[in-house]
């Protein structure tokens, strides 16, 4: 029997109501997700305000990129960690670069310490000098405005090494031209002593699964859906090393570890706060000077909590091994794309990455107000 019209409409209008409270069971359960996750952060990780402290206490962070063509990238990761809460930003850059970075911000500290191919200082020597920064750091990211320059590649490897076999177990996000570096040097992440945040986009990413699991990037292509691509991102943890974070960045931001959780937990901690429809050169950045600091934060908890307990540098690497680090990842996805809308509901198409960077404290304080 063909149904007449007011049944066809009835059946609709349940079926409509059905997906609304699917929709919004969804929409709870994320927000509680999201809640949970936010919380541990707050409890494990997050460095609170407090007249007590004094300048350092909540991260010494360090950006080594910057050349002549790229001088935007390093300010803007730089300047976000500080507007996440960092109290010293310091910059590595060529020194062609150097002037035209310290003009934009007084703010940062810049050290025209990277060879490049334009100058004939010794390279060792200045390797070297930065190499001696390191432990008075708390999280170091290399690639923003980093370039390829056979030389600048090379320093930049020798400076990730360091990093990598640090006995601080320091924080390593590799972004932009750090992610070129990873991809010809594949295997520099397996011994690393403390975890490894990269932040590949739709282009880099399958780059990387293919140099690291031999998956050539036209079948990487043809897997589809969410679920398969989060495979990927674990295979390739997997690959690259055991204390590696992947940030795939995308519609939704994916971040994923090939560490073996609790059986309940999620495979990736998706981040779908809702951004801006914008997509402007910069934005990148921000998110990983972002990121760059809850990796210092959280490596600040967990070192304060070490020493209180007086435990051994070896079992004390072990444990900051085991910690969750795709939250502190997670939890700087969500004040990106909170300071993106913000800055979108503003300016609109006019909107640039400054102007991200210039709500990324009202961000922060919607996450967590007061602290």
């Amino acid at each position: 029997r063909t149904p007449d019209h007011q049944s066809v409409r009835k059946a609709c209008a349940q079926d409509e109501r059905s997906r609304r409270v699917l929709k919004m069971a969804s929409s709870h359960n994320a927000t509680e997700q999201s809640r949970s996750l936010l919380g541990a952060f707050r409890r494990d990780g997050y460095v609170p305000l407090g007249d007590d402290r004094h300048k350092g206490q909540a991260g010494r962070v360090l950006v080594v990129g910057g050349c002549e063509e790229y001088t935007g990238a390093p300010y803007f990761a730089a300047m976000s960690a500080l507007h996440s809460g960092a109290d010293l930003a310091f910059i590595v850059c060529t020194r062609n670069a150097a002037v035209a970075i310290k003009s934009y911000s007084p703010e940062l500290i810049v050290y025209p310490s990277l060879p490049s191919a334009e100058d004939d200082l010794d390279d060792d020597k200045r390797i070297e000098a930065i190499v001696e920064l390191l432990p008075k750091l708390n999280a170091v990211a290399v690639g923003p405005g980093l370039g390829r320059d056979e030389r600048v590649q090379r320093a930049a490897k020798r400076i990730v090494e360091a990093v990598l076999s640090s006995e601080d177990g320091i924080p390593l996000l590799l972004d932009a031209d750090g992610l070129f570096l990873l991809q010809n040097n594949i295997r520099m992440l397996q011994n690393a002593k403390g975890p490894v945040v990269i932040t590949p986009n739709g282009g880099e990413f399958p780059r990387l699964v293919a140099a690291a699991t031999g998956t050539d990037v036209p079948s990487f292509k043809e897997r589809e859906g969410e679920d398969k691509e989060i495979e990927a991102a674990v295979e390739l943890c997997r690959a690259l090393g055991p204390t590696v974070v992947v940030v795939r960045k995308g519609a939704s931001d994916r971040v994923v570890s090939g560490q073996h959780f609790d059986a309940d937990a999620e495979k990736a901690l998706v981040c779908t706060e809702a951004g801006s429809l914008r997509r402007c050169g910069g934005q990148g950045d921000v998110l990983s000077g972002a990121i760059l600091e809850m990796l210092a934060m959280q490596h600040i908890s967990f070192t304060r909590n070490h020493v209180a307990a007086s435990s051994s540098d070896t079992a004390a690497l072990d444990d900051l091994a085991k910690l969750d680090w795709r939250r502190p990842a997670w939890v700087a996805c969500v004040a990106l794309r909170h300071a993106s809308a913000l800055a979108f509901r503003d300016k609109r198409r006019a909107m640039v990455a400054s102007d991200v960077l210039s709500h990324l404290g009202e961000a922060w304080e919607h996450l967590y107000p007061g602290n």
